[in-house]
C-alpha cells in the first residue's frame, strides 16, 4: 500500500527538501519504489534528483491547472537516482495556482491528478513550499501523513505553530 507523506514546515531554510531527499535515499536503499512531487515554485528537489531531460516541461503547475483523473502520470520523470526514484518536477508558474481567481478546489485536482498514478510506488514524497497557501493545504489533505520539518531556532518553531494552526482547521474544514 503506498504511503504518502507530506514534507512542511512554513517557514523556508529549514532543510524540508534535504529531508525529502533523504527519505528518497533511504527508500530507494530499502529496495522501495519513490515518488517525489515538489510543489514549491523555485524546484529545490528536482535539482538534486537529477532528473533526465524534462522534454515535455510538464510539471506540478501544469497537472493542478489541468484536474483531469490521472493528470499526475503526464509529469512523471525518472531521476538520476535509478528506476526506483521519480519526480514530478515543480516550476515557478506553480505560485501562479496560489492566484487562481475563479475558486479552485486544489485538493479535489490534487486528489484526481494522483488517482491511479501513486499506486504504482511504495511511497510518495511532496516537498512542500514554505507556505500554507491553496497547494500546500492540497498536499497536506491528500497526504497520509505529515512530516514537520524544524530546526532548533526559534523562527522554525513558529513555523510549526502556523502548519498546527493550519491542520486544525485544515481539518474542520474537511470534517476529518
Amino acid at each position: 500500500m503506498t504511503k504518502t507523506v507530506a514534507v512542511i514546515n512554513s517557514k523556508g531554510g529549514v532543510g524540508k527538501t534535504t529531508i525529502t531527499l533523504g527519505l528518497a535515499s533511504a527508500g530507494q536503499a530499502a529496495g522501495s519504489t519513490v515518488l517525489v512531487i515538489d510543489i514549491e515554485p523555485q524546484a529545490p528537489a528536482p535539482w538534486g534528483l537529477r532528473p533526465a531531460e524534462i522534454e515535455d516541461g510538464r510539471t506540478t503547475a501544469d497537472v493542478l491547472a489541468d484536474g483531469r483523473d490521472g493528470t499526475l502520470a503526464d509529469a512523471v520523470h525518472p531521476s538520476g537516482w535509478g528506476p526506483e526514484v521519480d519526480v514530478v518536477p515543480s516550476d515557478p508558474k506553480l505560485a501562479e495556482r496560489e492566484a487562481d481567481h475563479v475558486r479552485v478546489d486544489h485538493i479535489e485536482r490534487f486528489r484526481r491528478a494522483m488517482t491511479g498514478v501513486t499506486d504504482a510506488y511504495d511511497l510518495v514524497l511532496i516537498d512542500c513550499a514554505p507556505s500554507l497557501g491553496r497547494v500546500s493545504s492540497a498536499a497536506l489533505a491528500v497526504a497520509d501523513m505529515i512530516l514537520l520539518v524544524s530546526e532548533p531556532s526559534a523562527l522554525s518553531l513558529r513555523g510549526i505553530e502556523g502548519v498546527e494552526r493550519h491542520l486544525d482547521d485544515l481539518g474542520e474544514r474537511l470534517g476529518t
